[in-house]
């Protein structure tokens, strides 16, 4: 028992030189473990990169001129009411479609769908997110300076998947879209950091944000008709993309539209809950950084009181640029399949200001049709 004892004490001290001795003989060092996914994402925070500037980025910033000496005189140009203009270009040597945004004539931001590969290198037309990652990191997060303070932005992964963003080095930015039945590279938008920042395309946290000023002693009726224009010209052309039956016009339908949006924005409180109202005002005021979008029982809320029957809407506020808003809700899964299904739907598309109301209808058959063999 007492060589027991003594061999039980041998092990004991044995088993403390091990464990405490051996960070003295081997002490520890911090290793590049892999760090989780969201620390990863955190960690490029401050460290996105730049590429070199080219294509359409030179623009940016140059007076409207620059681009007119190349591509000619738009087809129209139209005020959006929030201080810059949008003049459209058709069927230029670049794309099938290109949209030139200005302030006091110095360009702001290009939109361009379909582009031409020459116009947008080293990014091309119909580009797979591999081959992008060929030419740049795909960053999640971007820290911007604005007004001496500090703006946050943050992608989803979805957008980092379908509307990534890349940064210039002259300071400018792109935001590629990328169509969500092919996962291939459609449209693209270049753009200042100003507008990044207004438009609020992704999560963006900061104690100041820039906001669109609304203009005063401006034609709203004429405005608002042109960004109808402006949003049925978009859905036909994507629609056209998937060879798919444009939207027919209904002016019943439209009168609807107009209808329901100008009830709508006078009595909120008949669709809404009293804290969804108070957000909606704050979105309008431009004091929320999320947009504001009806939900599903909402807007069938509104469908139900007004008869619209076979029909679906969506109600989005602000919606500054039409274009732009699309162009994201086509690079939406949920929303690219609401706007390119197959069956033929009538369209109706209202604005106020900023709130944009598209209603989408299923092709009504007659008893005649529908008695037909």
């Amino acid at each position: 028992m007492k060589y027991q004892k003594f061999i039980f004490l041998g092990i004991l001290i044995v088993a403390f030189v091990i464990v405490y001795g051996q960070p003295i003989a081997y002490p520890m060092y911090s290793s590049p473990l892999k760090a989780p996914a969201t620390q990863s994402i955190k960690s490029t925070n401050l460290t996105y990169e730049t590429i070199p500037t080219s294509g359409f980025a030179n623009y940016i910033g140059k007076k409207l001129e620059a681009i007119q000496a190349v591509y000619g005189e738009p087809v129209e140009t139209i005020s959006t009411g929030y201080s810059y203009t949008i003049s459209i270009f058709r069927a230029t040597e670049s794309s099938s479609y290109m949209e030139v945004s200005t302030i006091d004539q110095k360009i702001v931001g290009i939109k361009v769908i379909d582009p031409k590969n020459d116009a947008v290198a080293p990014f091309s037309n119909g580009m797979t997110m591999s081959q992008l990652t060929k030419i740049t990191m795909i960053y999640p997060n971007f820290q911007l300076k604005y007004e001496n303070q500090y703006v946050d932005i943050e992608l989803s992964e979805e957008d980092m998947n379908y509307r990534p963003l890349i940064g210039f080095e002259n300071g400018t930015f792109l935001i590629l879209f990328f169509d969500q039945s092919s996962s291939k590279l459609y449209s693209m938008m270049y753009l200042s950091e100003e507008l990044l920042l207004k438009l609020v395309p992704y999560t963006m946290t900061g104690e100041v944000l820039p906001d669109f000023v609304e203009q005063h002693n401006v034609d709203w009726t004429t405005i608002d008709h042109q960004k109808v224009d402006l949003a049925s010209n978009t859905l036909k052309i994507l629609r056209k993309r998937e060879k798919l039956t444009v939207y027919q016009p209904n002016t019943t339908l439209q009168a609807k539209a107009n209808h329901i949006l100008a009830e709508f924005l006078t009595h909120p409180e008949d669709t809404l809950t009293t804290q969804r109202v108070q957000l909606m005002q704050r979105s309008i005021a431009g004091q929320e950084s999320d947009h504001f979008i009806l939900t599903d029982e909402e807007i069938s809320g509104l469908l139900q009181a007004n008869a619209l029957t076979q029909s679906s809407g969506y109600l989005e506020i602000p919606v500054i640029d039409p274009t732009f808003t699309i162009l994201s809700w086509y690079s939406n899964s949920f929303l690219h399949q609401k706007y390119m299904q197959e069956k033929e739907e009538s369209l109706g598309v209202a604005f106020s200001k900023e709130t944009m109301l598209v209603l989408l209808q299923e092709k009504q058959t007659t008893s005649k049709e529908s008695n037909e063999p």
